[in-house]
This record gives C-alpha cells, structure tokens and sequence, in this order.
C-alpha cells in the first residue's frame, strides 16, 4: 500500500472490555473537508481488504477508521474455534465502541456509517 505512512494502527476497547484493532487514516490532500467516516467490514472480512478504499476516503477529505470485529483479523484472540462472538455483540458492542472512538479522535458529534454486507445491516443495531 503506497500510503502506509499515513495509516494508524489503533487500539479501542468495548463496554464489555473486549480490545478491538483498526486503523485509523487522517483526511488528506486537498479535498473539502467532510465529515468522518466509519467503515463496518462484513463478516469474515479482514480490515485490510479495505485499506486502498480507505486511503481513497481520506483523499476525498474524510477522516476514516475501519476495524475488525471481535473474533475476526487482529481483534481475534486466542482460538477462532473458541470465540463465541455473535453478530449481536459486533452491531452492539464493536461498531458502537468504533462509532464513539472515532467521534471522540476527530471531535466531531456525527459520522457517516458506511457499511458491506453484514456491517450494514449491524447498524440498525445501534442504540
């Protein structure tokens, strides 16, 4: 990926205390600013395979961050077989724990929910 340097590894943690990965890319270049972006991959499907598409995002002037659910990618811990993660807990826990961990990074009070597959249909589990 030509703009790694611009991506952030980040770390955020759930109200059941569950530590999620992402990462999390600044708007660049010249483009109007917009508001904040939150990318909910669907399920399965590491945040990597979103990287170029968020590095687009941020050149279009949006702040952006694109994690991975509990149980999948680098939010995984311990043995896949072990997790008990349900789709629930990734709409009500993991995309509300990102939501708020993006607002609260880039200080704004709203963001656009950009949702594939699955991480769509989470939103409307979202309080």
């Amino acid at each position: 990926m030509s703009h790694a340097h611009s991506t952030e590894s980040v770390t955020f943690t759930c109200a059941d205390g569950t530590p999620l990965h992402g990462h999390f890319v600044r708007a660049q270049g010249d483009a109007t600013p917009g508001l904040p972006v939150l990318l909910c991959p669907a399920t399965g499907v590491k945040q990597h395979y979103y990287l170029r598409f968020v590095n687009w995002l941020a050149h279009q002037g949006h702040d952006v961050l694109v994690f991975d659910y509990r149980g999948i990618g680098l939010s995984l811990h311990g043995r896949l077989k072990d997790c008990k993660a349900t789709l629930a807990e990734w709409g009500q826990q993991d995309q509300v724990a990102a939501l708020e961990w993006l607002l609260a990074r880039t200080g704004q009070s709203q963001a656009l929910l950009l949702g594939h597959s699955a991480g769509g249909q989470m939103i409307g589990l979202l309080p």
